[in-house]
């Protein structure tokens, strides 16, 4: 009877052997995380910024276009920026200022209207009045008085980002002989829901000192659009103050014959004794937490020129059997191995196979 022999395959021994004596000794590229390995933060934490260019909370200077202002388009609005758009080309429009009247009084001839439907006024206080009251509701109401005309301050959007800062703003006019400080009542109020909008009644006060003696409302307050909506007729008739621009529009005035309340307002803005619109963004951060661990075995060694040749040779003979590495970034990479983010550590940290690694890369969005 014939004695079967095992064949013994020695190539295939010495290549095992190979790979248990050389275990981890690889290049690694990707690890993938673990369900474990991701935080989500359940809480939105509530982060502020200055409100305007060039990270300035301050506005205490404020320029007009000419080019804006002396065509059909200053009629309707101003577009006001922290530098001068004349000699600055970089200069870009930090807010606007409009004025409307509900029936469409105040506004000129000279505007191309032909009756008081048709004026920059009208279209101005129908516009805001559909984006920012209750459907059926066509008048803004403030301190329960129904007003006829209204000044809105838009804060451009790019500046705001989500949200105005209730609390975090405070506007100065210049009425006749005094000032006027106007700031929204958040600290003292909760706040109200228009059409869907939160909104918050605009009093006489500052940031610093708080409410005034007075409690009289001025206007509405929309954070989350950026807008200011002022009750002209209320600012002018509070105590002790003057009046900014025509306290009573007539209906269609002749061409060179009227009051150009935004005009006025602006004036108002950039007095001396005004000159100064606070104000910060705000937004909401969400937070996610990934934990990068790198094990003893992994990433001890780099595709870097210096580091090996192109055979696989370590360069430095000392590291042989005993590399040492530095980790300096961390990408995170989605399915399809797209760099998506970067993370940079403070200082190097020294990997080799005696040493381990838990990295904590906080994404905020």
């Amino acid at each position: 009877m014939a004695v079967r022999r095992s064949r013994l395959n020695k190539r295939a021994l010495w290549e095992a052997r190979s790979r248990r004596r050389f275990r981890g000794i690889t290049t690694k590229t990707f690890n993938r995380f673990d369900d474990e390995d991701i935080i989500e933060s359940d809480v939105a934490k509530s982060i502020t910024s200055a409100l305007w260019s060039e990270n300035t909370s301050t506005l205490t200077t404020f320029f007009t276009s000419s080019t804006q202002t002396a065509s059909a388009a200053g009629a309707y609005q101003y577009e006001v920026y922290s530098s001068n758009p004349q000699t600055n080309a970089s200069a870009s429009v930090q807010f606007n200022i409009a004025w409307g009247h509900y029936a469409g009084s105040g506004s000129s001839t000279g505007s191309g209207a032909s009756d008081q439907g048709n004026t920059p006024s009208k279209a101005v206080y129908t516009a805001f009045a559909n984006q920012l009251l209750a459907a059926g509701d066509d008048k803004f109401t403030i301190d329960s008085v129904d007003q006829d005309f209204m000044y809105f301050l838009c804060v451009g959007r790019e500046r705001f980002k989500e949200k105005m800062n209730p609390n975090g703003w405070q506007l100065n006019l210049d009425c006749g002989s005094n000032t006027c400080h106007l700031i929204d009542d958040s600290r003292y109020n909760s706040e109200g829901s228009t059409n869907g909008n939160r909104v918050y009644n605009i009093i006489s006060g500052t940031l610093a000192a708080g409410q005034s003696n007075t409690t009289t409302k001025h206007g509405l307050f929309y954070p989350d659009l950026g807008i200011v909506a002022l009750a002209h007729k209320t600012i002018n008739d509070a105590a002790t103050l003057g009046d900014i621009g025509d306290p009573s529009p007539d209906n269609l005035c002749a061409a060179g014959t009227y009051t150009d309340q935004v005009k006025a307002f602006y004036t108002a803005m950039t007095s001396s004794d005004g000159s100064y619109f606070q104000g910060r963004a705000e937004e909401d951060i969400s937070s996610t937490h990934y934990f990068v661990r790198v094990k003893n075995s992994e990433y001890n060694f780099s595709n870097n020129p210096t580091f090996s040749n192109t055979v696989g040779t370590l360069q430095n003979s000392s590291m042989v059997g005993d590399p040492s590495v530095y980790i300096t970034t961390v990408g995170l990479y989605n399915d399809e191995n797209e760099l998506v983010a970067t993370a940079k550590l403070s200082k190097p940290l020294l990997k080799t196979f005696a040493r381990e690694a838990t990295i904590r890369v906080k994404l905020d969005y």
